[in-house]
């Protein structure tokens, strides 16, 4: 894993630690944020911590935006990938095919079901992991890559590695990887060859 790769799963993680914060920031400060006590037409300008964390997430978002390009670059020179991944058939994903078809299509209501069958979670766990892929293609369609190679790392790697490979396509949080990570591969193991 190049250094770059290894910084934007950094970065990944921090992203969704911000987002979490924020969250809970907004649910704390609802009722300021809705009555319009901003005297602005940004409301979270109006809090100074939210004002920060809004400048800090779009720091960070540009900083993924660069290096998800350089490390992209690096493993397209590596491996001498230069086709469309817009054209890649669903099931070179396997277990994922339908998941990848609905993401596709824009259904990510039911993309988000399916997850949530493939690795027995809540479905609120996994919307988020659906519309964070959903992002990751849209941005780069290269991401289908992290799918693709999912069932490979939860047979073949450690599982820190196989984790990170969770992370690195859905943005789960450490525990929902392992659980994720468990399940997948339960399912691999009794898949028939």
């Amino acid at each position: 894993m190049s250094r770059h790769d290894e910084a934007l799963k950094v970065l990944l993680i921090l992203r969704r630690r911000l987002l979490d914060r924020m969250a809970t920031a907004v649910v704390e400060r609802r009722d300021s944020l809705l009555n319009g006590r901003s005297k602005t037409n940004s409301p979270l300008s109006s809090d100074r911590d939210l004002a920060e964390m809004t400048r800090s997430l779009a720091e960070i978002d540009h900083a993924i935006a660069g290096l998800a390009d350089i490390a992209e670059n690096e493993r397209d020179e590596s491996t001498g990938y230069y086709g469309d991944p817009a054209h890649i058939d669903a099931s070179s994903v396997g277990l994922f095919a339908r998941y990848l078809e609905l993401v596709r299509a824009t259904r990510l209501e039911e993309a988000s079901r399916e997850l949530s069958t493939l690795f027995h979670m809540s479905l609120d766990r996994v919307t988020t992991a659906t519309r964070f892929f959903a992002r990751c293609l849209k941005a780069d369609p290269h991401c289908v890559a992290n799918l693709a190679e999912l069932s490979a790392a939860a047979m073949d790697e450690s599982d820190s590695q196989a984790m990170r490979a969770m992370i690195k396509t859905f943005g789960f949080q450490a525990v929902e990887s392992r659980m994720a990570l468990q399940v997948l591969r339960t399912r691999l193991n009794s898949t028939p060859v």
